[in-house]
């Protein structure tokens, strides 16, 4: 089984054989039986919640030692079989630009010849990881559509843990600069912009649903945020402009702007001079199931 796998800092895209799924890249250990998640994981003799709002999410660069990026791995594998042992998985995935050259070989080595016992929502999964492909995130977006890059371009992946900046020039990837300017700390500044008007929510992933209502309940009274989290997106979204400029001064006077990323979606209304692809979430999980099938993996 081929499997592509975009495990991010806030969302985990998957593409297996006939099969494309998301979830949120949270990890939790299961406390008591009344706790539910979509998929619910027991592996090294514990028991995970996969993707619920109250889970951890990963602080950390290097994915090879990362247990949260590793868990969220193999629910995506686990989730994708069509039976219960695959002793052939060959996993395609990325990492940032500017982490790549660092990071790609440690992590084929924590990954290759693993192989995982789980449950996966009480069922027995087994899986041999027998080869595993690793490609700079955001720079082949000209795999996926070389119109995109056949001018000099700046490929723009908003994350949830980073900013991830590759120069396109002639649909080559030239130069990648990586910055922790993802969404996730700004969904904390807007819980804090929110404690004027006394409330105190103490998990990030609150932050989510109050964006998509625009309102917030206090003591049973519905009030209006929507100015609220205009300012704090419209903030960020400029720090992430200013980034780009300052990381290629001289390429961003000449190359398009072209945003990817479940980021550049929260952050699209605010990025109106700039171009968001539709499926900006969806594009590096596509663009790794695209490299595996001209791989033949």
């Amino acid at each position: 089984m081929r499997i592509s796998a975009d495990i991010g800092y806030n969302t985990t895209n998957f593409i297996g054989h006939n099969i494309e799924g998301s979830f949120s890249s949270t990890v939790k250990e299961k406390m008591h039986e009344l706790e539910t998640a979509k998929y619910t994981v027991e592996y090294n003799n514990k028991t995970y919640l996969i993707g619920n709002d109250d889970g951890f999410t990963s602080i950390e660069h290097s994915r090879d030692k990362d247990i949260i990026f590793h868990i969220c791995l193999y629910t995506a594998i686990a989730a994708t079989m069509s039976s219960t042992i695959d002793n052939n998985v060959r996993v395609i995935t990325g990492l940032p630009a500017q982490f790549f050259a660092e990071q790609k070989n440690s992590l084929i080595k924590a990954l290759e010849n693993r192989r995982v016992f789980m449950k996966l929502n009480g069922e027995n999964r087994s899986f041999t990881i027998t080869k595993v492909i690793v490609f700079p995130q955001s720079a082949g977006l000209f795999l996926y559509d070389k119109s995109l890059v056949e001018k000099d371009t700046l490929v723009v992946d908003i994350g949830g843990g980073t900013l991830d900046i590759a120069y396109m020039s002639n649909g080559q990837f030239k130069e990648g600069r990586t910055y922790p300017l993802g969404v996730n700390p700004t969904y904390d500044v807007l819980l804090q912009e929110l404690t004027k008007y006394g409330v105190n929510y103490s998990n990030r992933m609150k932050a989510e649903q109050i964006i998509a209502d625009k309102a917030i309940f206090v003591e049973g009274k519905e009030i209006d945020v929507s100015k609220d989290i205009d300012n704090v997106l419209s903030l960020r979204a400029g720090e992430i402009i200013n980034a780009i400029k300052q990381a290629f001064p001289e390429q961003s006077k000449y190359s398009r702007f072209v945003f990817i990323g479940g980021g550049a979606l929260l952050l699209k209304n605010y990025l109106k001079d700039y171009r968001v692809l539709d499926d900006a979430q969806m594009i590096n999980v596509k663009t790794y199931d695209i490299i595996g099938k001209s791989k033949n993996v």
